[in-house]
């Protein structure tokens, strides 16, 4: 909640460092992405959020917070940790909501997102929200690895991480299309005749990297 509700600036840094204004341009859902034209990340759809960090290879929603919490949980109490890993081998919901963070952590490229940053004005803020995206990125896998027992995200899940693996090859290249397309089309006017083409090489590319992802979000 802090990092969207108690940052200034998150609302520019979203919209600008994910696709979320070109998708919901897309044909695809019975609802705009947006519950009223005005508003703010209160009035956003979760379906067409979490498809734009999808698309971006951040995909925040699904870890962000996560190693700050475990890792203040695990200082406080010293049984923390070992609490942490006895819900994780015991109890069904929590193990099932681990396994699908680290797959959303194994899943996000922050050389990718650096990327989509890259779109993002003025300087301070892009290398405000970044940092800290980068930043917790690097913790929730530590924190996901030591609470999971394991040397590396998706050990445990290895014809996943080996799907991941082998897929990625293909999609990174249309991710370097779309910011550069992201890029072309943001300094475009709706009524230039080049406006239209890029646009729908864009939509393109989200349709490529969901289907390469294998999801929506």
């Amino acid at each position: 909640l802090k990092f969207v509700n108690e940052t200034d600036g998150f609302m520019h840094y979203w919209r600008q460092a994910t696709p979320i204004n070109e998708i919901s341009r897309m044909q695809i859902s019975s609802r705009p992405a947006k519950r009223k034209a005005a508003g703010g990340f209160s009035a956003m759809r979760a379906i067409p959020g979490m498809f734009s960090w999808m698309q971006s290879r951040a995909i925040v929603p699904s870890w962000f917070g996560l190693g700050t919490a475990f890792e203040r949980y695990a200082k406080e109490d010293p049984r923390g940790m070992r609490i942490l890993r006895e819900m994780y081998g015991n109890w069904s919901f929590f193990n099932a909501l681990i396994d699908n963070a680290q797959l959303d952590v194994a899943k996000a490229d922050m050389g990718i997102a650096e990327l989509y940053a890259s779109l993002v004005e003025p300087t301070e803020l892009r290398e405000r929200f970044f940092n800290w995206i980068k930043e917790e990125h690097r913790l929730s896998r530590e924190m996901l690895m030591r609470v999971t027992e394991q040397d590396d995200l998706l050990a445990n899940m290895s014809a996943i991480k080996t799907s991941i693996d082998r897929r990625n090859p293909y999609v990174d290249p249309l991710n370097f299309m779309q910011v550069a397309l992201l890029r072309e089309l943001r300094q475009l006017d709706e009524d230039d005749d080049n406006w239209r083409p890029v646009l729908d090489a864009t939509l393109a590319t989200i349709n490529g990297i969901a289907a390469g992802m294998k999801t929506t979000g």
